[in-house]
């Protein structure tokens, strides 16, 4: 059986309250194609140029090109050049209309404040995947979290396995330093919020098609690795499902069927003939994407509320005998953890969207700066709040943070003040640190799902 994805696949998992949810299938592929039988093929540029001489139709066959090796460009089998300029034509605007963009960086002054997008760097069309290893990739999404989840709980193990690497890698050190603080030692009163905090994972496992010559050239998945924090691209790559579904239904019979045909064949061989999945129908498997992370987050986010007696107006003080102060209060909000001058903003900016249409969640986004400049933490009950300026819909209220969804933090290069704390020079370090001690719902289960997919612990878990 046959499903029509892209040229390589992310699931993503859901961990949320200890209770695991499987989205949908998630395509995602670059501007290129490989195939695994001697096709005959044709070479394209793109975007397309005046100067292909493929696009301005002088090859004399239109369905071969000699490929050499020296050119640099995209090679699509079966394509003639006037299926092709309307794919790419058909690509661009639907790219416009559905929001399958990135942000292009500029340089922002006091008086402008405009922003341009471009398409997306997508794959123009799906690849074959067997419905098996589609199917597999699902089911293998609940051991992975679980794995995960029982790496991040293992103190021990996480120090004794990468107690080597923490001497070379400073950003490694850091991070095991912060979990040893919170998680592993008795510690300050206020670190017992962060372990008695409830967790949400997001996780995202990359996977890519492997041929293997040994089992008779059948093709399988094979793990690239799995995302624990900044899982992104759920937002874009949905998208790119209802890209490549609208093309392969709007074009298989104007002259795209043929490499779909082959593309199939190249996977499967004959037995794609007359393979059709469940429904009736073979293509583009739908992404729920969209749909199962803000409600994952949503739960999340109720789950706060309900446990911290949040949301109720009448009560001006919660079930853990704090009083609220006098400044205006206003409903929790999941935080956005950003990146400054973020590109990939589209994708970002659909999941906070889907939260407030389908949950009415609201979302604040703010760079680690940012967060050691306006986010409190309240020593005595892990309460972490947003205090807003005087200006604006919401001059001098206090937002209390539920959840926290990491999309920056994960790499040094977040890092770019250091990480000294001591003399307070260290800014996004101590906002990394004052987010984990909070009591809040943290996407990255804390710092020690950061360290899980390590490839140190990986290397061990295969020996």
């Amino acid at each position: 059986m046959i499903r029509q994805a892209a040229s390589s696949l992310l699931i993503y998992i859901i961990c949320c309250c200890r209770y695991y949810y499987s989205s949908s299938l998630l395509p995602r592929g670059a501007l290129a194609f490989t195939t695994s039988s001697p096709l005959r093929t044709k070479n394209y540029f793109f975007p397309p140029s005046e100067s292909s001489s493929v696009l301005d139709g002088s090859s004399s066959d239109t369905n071969t090109m000699t490929t050499d090796s020296t050119t640099t460009g995209i090679t699509i089998p079966h394509l003639s050049p006037t299926t092709l300029a309307n794919l790419v034509d058909y690509t661009i605007s639907f790219s416009a209309a559905n929001g399958l963009q990135v942000q292009q960086k500029s340089e922002r002054s006091a008086t402008s404040t405009s922003s341009s997008y471009i398409t997306a760097p997508i794959s123009l069309l799906p690849q074959a995947y067997p419905h098996g290893q589609f199917q597999h990739g699902l089911a293998l999404s609940t051991p992975f979290n679980l794995l995960v989840d029982r790496i991040s709980r293992n103190g021990k193990f996480l120090q004794e396995t990468l107690k080597g690497v923490r001497d070379v890698d400073e950003f490694t050190g850091m991070l095991l330093t912060l979990y040893e603080a919170i998680y592993l030692s008795d510690g300050h009163s206020s670190e017992q919020h962060a372990k008695g905090a409830d967790r949400l994972g997001i996780l995202r496992s990359d996977y890519m098609l492997h041929c293997s010559q040994a089992a008779n050239n059948e093709y399988s998945i094979k793990q690239v690795e799995l995302n624990t924090i900044a899982s992104s691209f759920a937002g874009l790559a949905s998208s790119v499902a209802k890209l490549h579904g609208f093309l392969t239904r709007r074009l298989g019979e104007e002259g795209l069927q043929e490499f779909l045909d082959v593309n199939e064949r190249a996977v499967m061989g004959d037995s794609s003939d007359g393979i059709v999945d469940g429904d009736g129908e073979r293509g583009v498997p739908q992404s729920l994407a969209m749909i199962r992370l803000p409600a994952a987050m949503a739960v999340a986010y109720d789950r706060y509320c309900a446990r911290f007696n949040i949301g109720s107006s009448s009560n001006n003080n919660n079930n853990n005998g704090e009083h609220k102060s006098d400044a205006a209060v206003i409903k929790p909000v999941i935080l956005f953890v950003v990146q400054p001058n973020e590109t990939n903003t589209v994708d970002q900016r659909l999941l906070e969207f889907a939260l407030w249409d389908n949950h009415e969640i609201p979302v604040v986004r703010m760079s680690l700066g940012e967060i050691h400049e306006r986010v409190t933490l309240d020593e005595a009950s892990g309460r972490l709040t947003i205090q807003n300026d005087d200006q604006g819909d919401n001059c001098g209220a206090v937002q209390e943070v539920a959840v926290v969804y990491f999309r920056a933090g994960y790499a040094p290069t977040d890092y770019p003040s250091g990480y000294n704390t001591a003399d307070g020079s260290g800014i996004e370090w101590l906002a990394r640190e004052r987010l984990e001690r909070g009591r809040c719902f943290n996407d990255a289960v804390r710092v020690v799902l950061i360290l899980a997919p390590y490839r140190a612990v990986r290397r061990w878990l295969v020996i």
